[in-house]
């Protein structure tokens, strides 16, 4: 499986070199991949994604891992985030 930002879904898309004499190769951009680690306070643990640049921001914008997964609707998030999210809220409840 390709690698896919579960926070914006970016992934790898196709276009074309094209040279001075109009000949067309194919080539791919890739998104801008790191892995990041976010401090979960809810959780007490540390959290490491693999996320694009514009992914990392959009985290940070919210104020964090935390409040990020509390206001995004399930639909929007990838796979690892929405565990991610599950055990979030079940561990805000225990508290």
């Amino acid at each position: 499986m390709g690698k896919c930002c579960p926070v914006l879904s970016k992934k790898k898309v196709f276009g074309n070199n094209v040279s001075h004499a109009h000949n067309k190769t194919r080539r791919t951009f890739t998104p801008n991949f790191h892995k990041f680690t976010f401090r979960s306070d809810a959780m007490n643990t540390d959290v490491r994604l693999l996320l694009s640049q514009k992914g990392r921001k959009t985290i940070e914008k919210y104020g964090g891992i935390d409040q990020f997964l509390k206001s995004a609707p399930r639909r929007q998030l990838g796979g690892p985030l929405m565990k991610l999210k599950k055990r979030l809220l079940s561990s805000i409840v225990e508290q």
